[in-house]
């Protein structure tokens, strides 16, 4: 069974095992072209320079293998894990893939080994073929279990802003900020967490804070928002990520943050549950300028990243 997907590719049924996958691309390919390369689809990093040297380095009778040279030291052993000898790392090689031979030559190989060898060249090779080894790169990498795939790093930015009026507490990094005026918010109105907590949520693709911790649910009226940091670090953990690093910035003209933001670090290192080295605040004025500066309201804004 095969499927013309383009002009370049064709999807051929595969079998049971590798090797009768392989088998059957042969057989579709055989007549049609003169040379093969066979290729691991749990490789997606190879690149063309490596595919050109693979195409190169194949002859009659010779098949070309990319691969790297061994870097650790390799020891052979027993089933029983005792060591039975230790060959000269300088002469071994790690096999990767593309494999490339000459079409006819591989495909006769397969047809007269069959398929339990898991390795294209380790079948030319009982068949009498030659390999030459082709260097490849360590980005050549096989993708096989959840703890192969690259890690991906994500950005995400947040900002907020919020009033300062009277009758209400300054709660600022989780801290209650000795003060003549407070923040407004449904919540406790930290200006700074809500900037993360957004920030957070930009980066997993989450919306913002308002759309999880809406200011119309009585649930959330006066909470504490080292609560909603909380969940919001949960959320990004439960999709996979987890946070690296947090660095922040509140403007207000007053009061002078200073002496705070050294346990504004800590409470924002132990709602993440990172190490508080991961964690930056700082504070600055905006020299009167803005509503910042006209004491009129506090903003903050903060930048984080998270790995997953």
């Amino acid at each position: 069974m095969q499927a013309i997907l383009s002009d370049s590719v064709t999807l051929i049924l595969g079998g049971a095992t590798r090797g009768e996958s392989v088998f059957n691309g042969l057989t579709w390919a055989k007549g049609k072209f003169e040379k093969v390369l066979i290729h691991d689809g749990a490789r997606p990093f190879i690149d063309q320079e490596t595919i050109d040297n693979v195409i190169a380095n194949i002859s009659s009778g010779v098949g070309a293998v990319a691969g790297i040279k061994a870097i650790d030291t390799i020891k052979q052993c027993s089933q029983e894990g005792i060591v039975e000898s230790t060959p000269n790392r300088q002469i071994l090689w790690q096999a990767q893939t593309p494999q490339g031979f000459i079409l006819d030559e591989i495909f006769d190989a397969y047809q007269s080994m069959g398929f339990d060898l898991t390795d294209d060249a380790a079948v030319f090779e009982q068949t009498g073929g030659k390999i030459k080894m082709v260097l490849s790169t360590p980005k050549n990498k096989k993708i096989t279990t959840k703890e192969d795939r690259p890690k991906m790093h994500l950005s995400g930015i947040g900002y907020d802003v919020h009033q300062l009026v009277d009758g209400r507490k300054l709660i600022l990094g989780g801290e209650e900020i000795p003060h003549t005026l407070g923040l407004l918010g449904h919540s406790d109105a930290d200006v700074l967490l809500h900037a993360i907590c957004d920030a957070l949520l930009s980066a997993v693709g989450e919306g913002d804070i308002g759309k999880h911790f809406p200011d119309t649910d009585e649930k959330y009226k006066g909470i504490s928002s080292l609560v909603l940091l909380k969940e919001v670090a949960d959320l990004v953990s439960k999709k996979g990520f987890k946070v690296v690093n947090v660095g922040a910035i509140v403007a207000a003209q007053k009061p002078k943050l200073a002496p705070f933001i050294s346990k504004m670090n800590q409470n924002i290192a132990q709602a993440l549950n990172i190490d508080v080295s991961r964690v930056n605040v700082a504070a600055t004025t905006t020299e009167h300028l803005g509503f910042e500066g006209e004491e009129k309201g506090i903003s903050a804004r903060a930048i984080v990243s998270v790995v997953g």
